[in-house]
Order: C-alpha cells, then sequence, then structure tokens
C-alpha cells in the first residue's frame, strides 16, 4: 500500500525526512518483546501490533504536509493495526 501511494501521490514523499519519530525507541522495544520468554506468541503479536501502530499514528501528521495521500495512509495503517490488536486480544482473554 505504501508503494501504490508512492507511486500515485504526486510528491515522492520517500525523499523526505520523517523527523521526530525516535526510531531506535520503537525498534528497542519490538526486539524486546519478540525476546521474552514469558509472554505467548499472542501476547507478543498484540505488544508489536501495538507498537507499529503507535508509529504509524506518529508518522501520520509529520509526513502529512509533504503528501497527504501519504499520511491519510499511515493513520488508516493506524486503525487497521488497532482493528487487529481487538481481534487478538479476544484470542488471549480466557474462557
Amino acid at each position: 500500500m505504501m508503494r501504490r501511494t508512492r507511486v500515485e501521490s504526486v510528491v515522492e514523499f520517500m525523499l523526505e525526512p520523517i523527523t521526530g519519530l525516535k526510531l531506535a525507541e520503537p525498534i528497542s522495544a519490538i526486539k524486546t518483546t519478540i525476546e521474552k520468554q514469558s509472554l505467548s506468541g499472542l501476547e507478543k503479536a498484540v505488544t508489536v501490533e501495538r507498537i507499529i501502530s503507535e508509529l504509524y499514528a506518529a508518522a501520520s501528521p509529520k509526513i502529512m504536509s509533504t503528501s497527504s495521500d501519504a499520511g491519510e495512509l499511515l493513520a488508516r495503517l493506524s486503525r487497521e493495526s488497532m482493528e487487529r490488536i481487538h481481534e487478538l486480544e479476544e484470542n488471549i482473554k480466557p474462557s
């Protein structure tokens, strides 16, 4: 979807850096989550999905001035990610 938006958008937003995201923090959190033995696979999936959703949500307004299409796409991806989180959480809840 990102590639299609980039191709369809007049502005090549990939050439513009998105500043202030502090990517080292979410990358570290994802690695830590994956390595954590005390979490089940579903719990890891929820945590990683949440980190990614937050990253999309943080990037969306930062790119909006460069490419509204890309900003809207990131906002949509964040919403879709939150929907996946809710679906995954339903599978974690004890019966």
